[in-house]
């Protein structure tokens, strides 16, 4: 049984790294969004394109917009850390106590 469980993982993970990946452009530049946090985490992909994470040990939730980078968007928020976009369009955050 563990050589058929060690032979499976295997192929798929032959079968996942020898797909090409275009999920990244060729020719793209990487930047770095921001500086200065102490853990991100998250991060959950809002509807229209923006993207928010968490600063877990700074108790902060940011958010980053194509055009106008990384600004805060909630403090206090209890350590705060994965994240998702309920059916709503509410961001749902898994937090400390």
């Amino acid at each position: 049984m563990k050589i058929l469980s060690i032979t499976f993982f295997l192929l798929i993970s032959f079968s996942v790294f020898s797909q090409k990946s275009e999920i990244i452009a060729k020719n793209a530049e990487i930047e770095k969004a921001g500086t200065g946090y102490a853990f991100t985490e998250g991060p959950a992909v809002a509807s229209d394109g923006k993207v928010y994470f968490t600063d877990q040990p700074n108790d902060r939730i940011y958010v980053w917009d194509e055009k106008e980078g990384v600004s805060l968007w909630l403090e206090g928020t209890r350590r705060s850390n994965g994240m998702y976009f309920n059916a709503k369009g509410q961001l749902v955050t898994c937090a400390d106590l």
